[in-house]
């Protein structure tokens, strides 16, 4: 019986450790992995305060967006470092210019793009919701985050994409 309590407190330890640790990191602490080369911790660290509800941070926003405009610690995803250099562009923040300045720079690449970034600014997860486009009466585009999908005259496709710093649309 001791035995099973002292399990159940193992468990119930690494259970809740997780959160008490996150709880207590700061975006100075983000930063710091950062710095580390631990990108990973970063992402872990930051994502909480970048996207608290209540009171989000904008540093851990900004530094948060880095990582995914670099690709270190999370797959590059334009979209979403776009949304979080937007939601980090509000005053208060030390970094509020240059987060003006890298969303602008993603924006540019296309009005689509310009969309899709505004749309991530303010989904709280950093997706956007997949945008629709109409070619014709019966044709039209949807693009989301992952994917393009075409329809029109009964025929539908859809095609897995990512989104590049350099070249632009991958189809996969």
């Amino acid at each position: 019986m001791r035995s099973m309590s002292a399990h159940l407190l193992l468990i119930a330890w690494g259970v809740l450790a997780p959160s008490i640790v996150s709880a207590q990191s700061s975006t100075a602490d983000g930063v710091q992995a950062i710095v580390r080369g631990d990108y990973a911790a970063a992402v872990r660290i930051l994502t909480p305060l970048a996207e608290d509800f209540g009171k989000p941070d904008p540093l851990a926003q900004f530094f948060l967006a880095t990582i995914y405009d670099s690709g270190r610690g999370a797959p590059i995803d334009q979209i979403r470092s776009c949304g979080l250099y937007l939601r980090a562009a509000v005053a208060g923040n030390p970094l509020a210019n240059q987060s003006r300045t890298l969303a602008a720079k993603t924006q540019e690449m296309s009005a689509l793009m310009s969309t899709m970034c505004a749309e991530a600014s303010v989904w709280p997860w950093g997706a956007p919701v997949p945008t629709r486009v109409t070619l014709a009466t019966d044709r039209w585009v949807v693009v989301g985050a992952e994917f393009i999908s075409s329809s029109g005259q009964r025929v539908r496709q859809t095609v897995p994409i990512t989104l590049t710093a350099t070249v632009g649309w991958v189809s996969g």
